[in-house]
């Protein structure tokens, strides 16, 4: 069984889970803002993204906020009106961590998790990158450390 499937190409239009009762790929994507893989700025841009693959009359309200956002990560889920499922386990959570030090966007010290961990955690778990790379078509990486 494949660990995400909530992605699928339909030409142009992309199905997403990005509601409230199936919310996997936004909980994903918060996830990755949590564990500094993700930008801000690639967090908006990933909202553009979704506003340009789905239909119009399916594109949540909180998208368009979410464009928009410039307040504190912590207050993402007022913007949101939920909290979204959070569809990893600790080792792929800290994967996205790995994905983070291979990016060099780390910013916390002070997070328990050392680059080499976290490194480890990304090659235990491929479909984490994979994931990431299906959610995140614009960004590029390398996985040579």
């Amino acid at each position: 069984m494949r660990l995400f499937h909530s992605l699928r190409d339909h030409q142009h239009m992309k199905n997403f889970s990005i509601y409230e009762e199936n919310s996997a790929d936004i909980g994903f994507v918060i996830e990755c803002l949590f564990s500094q893989c993700l930008s801000m700025n690639e967090f908006k841009q990933w909202a553009d993204y979704v506003v340009s693959h789905i239909d119009v009359d399916d594109i949540p309200s909180y998208i368009f906020e979410v464009s928009q956002f410039s307040g504190c990560l912590a207050r993402i889920f007022d913007v949101l009106g939920f909290i979204p499922e959070w569809p990893l386990h600790e080792s792929q959570k800290e994967a996205l961590y790995g994905i983070a030090y291979i990016r060099g966007i780390v910013k916390i010290h002070d997070y328990e998790l050392s680059r080499e961990a976290a490194l480890k955690a990304l090659e235990k778990n491929p479909d984490v990158s994979d994931y990431f790379r299906r959610t995140f078509p614009f960004i590029h990486y390398e996985l040579n450390t």
